[in-house]
């Protein structure tokens, strides 16, 4: 696997949780009221649109390694969103990691590993 890969994969996952981590803190920001109010004030909340536009970012990168890879060697290191979101969830949420989710990012190392080692 070439070290290009490995940075756009990166840059590719690290956008895709980062938008995660906006679009959970806007819409639990945007959350009273009913229905119709929650989505025009999560549609107006600074970080929903952050988050949605790093998603673009994503896309972007994505559509780069698409057009140079394989699809099956690139699909499975997305992946790594969930280790990334986890950390995330953990780090600036505070969000609580339990000894089932530590077992379940280690099966994910271990799966990336085993299609990527091919």
């Amino acid at each position: 696997m070439d070290l290009r890969l490995v940075l756009i994969m990166l840059g590719s996952t690290l956008l895709c949780s980062l938008a995660q981590l906006l679009l959970k803190q806007g819409a639990v920001g945007a959350a009273a009221g009913g229905l119709g109010v929650f989505l025009l004030r999560a549609a107006a909340s600074w970080k929903v649109l952050l988050g949605l536009c790093l998603y673009g970012g994503n896309m972007v990168l994505w559509l780069v390694l698409l057009r140079r890879y394989p699809l099956n060697a690139v699909y499975s290191l997305t992946a790594l969103t969930y280790l990334e979101v986890e950390a995330l969830c953990a780090l600036v949420l505070r969000e609580p990691l339990g000894w089932g989710q530590w077992a379940g990012m280690l099966m994910i190392v271990g799966g990336i590993w085993l299609v990527v080692s091919r």
